[in-house]
């Protein structure tokens, strides 16, 4: 064996025996790590699409959505006649009459827009809070369950692709939540006030 072999030689044994050895920081490291790692799992975007309180919210938005469409229906078959009214007068009424009218029914189709916008607006703004409301109770109930279950770490399911059934708690944060949210009663201005603001 040539010199130059035996040093490759010792070179590739110090290299194994290196890689081999726990260094002492390592081994403070791999001692401080917990031997089980008690990880939960929580389907969120499931527990608020099913929650008695977020159905109980949707169904509360969706009628005051009627009332308000069924308003705005009439005044837009309102605003349709009171146009083609016009347009029949067009011959019948001086130029500067008619402008007058074509404005003022222009105003009332503008003014129709903004309460339409407001309308939507206000039902945006009780949905929202409404589901901060139902997100507060939702917390609350996650840190108790993940305290109640010694967990260091609880994931969103949609942050895990793959997991064991027995580390989901959807069902039981879904229950309490029913159980200590049944309902919600979104807060909304009244129709009239939207109406009248405009």
């Amino acid at each position: 064996m040539t010199f130059k072999s035996m040093c490759g030689v010792l070179v590739v044994a110090a290299v194994a025996a290196a890689g081999s050895m726990i260094l002492p920081s390592q081994a403070t490291a791999q001692a401080q790590q917990p031997q089980g790692l008690n990880i939960l799992v929580v389907d969120i975007e499931r527990i608020k699409r099913e929650s008695s309180a977020t159905v109980a919210v949707r169904k509360q938005i969706d009628a005051q959505r009627q009332t308000y469409l069924a308003e705005l229906g009439q005044a837009d078959t309102k605003l349709a006649q009171d146009l083609e009214d016009l347009r029949k007068q067009r011959d019948l009424l001086a130029p500067e009459a008619f402008e007058q009218q074509r404005q003022a029914v222009q105003k009332q189709r503008r003014d129709l827009e903004r309460r339409r916008l407001s309308m939507a607006r206000a039902l945006d703004q009780a949905y929202g809070r409404a589901l901060q409301d139902v997100s507060r109770v939702l917390d609350s109930i996650v840190t108790q369950v993940a305290q109640e279950r010694a967990a260091a770490l609880v994931l969103r399911r949609s942050a895990v692709l793959v997991t064991s059934s027995g580390l989901d708690v959807t069902a039981e944060v879904l229950g309490r939540l029913d159980e200590q949210l049944p309902a919600v009663t979104i807060q909304l201005p009244d129709l009239s006030a939207v109406s009248q603001t405009q």
